[in-house]
């Protein structure tokens, strides 16, 4: 699940990137880029919003680090939690619901 959260977040940082290269370089973009990269925010949001609802749905989340699965830590999963939301408000206009974090 891991993996495949960073690759959303690729998608939306890249998304972003195309953006804040367009401010800069104000080349006109064709209408084959722009669906492009708005096919993948979409994606990108949608990878986050599921990864967010299975972030608050399940306290135990296992991953794979350096060859060995483990759980996150509440701490851990706690700021995963944070920053997915802080992703979805800034990259796809969500405003996530917050859910209390929690302790344990």
């Amino acid at each position: 699940m891991i993996a495949r959260f960073s690759a959303a977040l690729l998608l939306v940082l890249c998304a972003g990137a195309a953006s804040a290269q367009q401010a800069v370089n104000p080349k006109v973009m064709s209408d084959e880029e722009r669906a492009e990269i708005n096919a993948q925010r979409r994606a990108g949001c949608k990878g986050h919003s599921a990864n967010l609802k299975m972030l608050q749905a399940n306290e135990k989340i296992e991953i794979e680090e350096r060859g060995k699965r483990r759980l996150l830590t509440t701490e851990e999963r706690n700021a995963q939690i944070a920053e997915t939301q802080r992703v979805l408000e800034q990259y796809c206009g969500e405003k996530a619901a917050k859910q209390p974090a929690t302790t344990g």
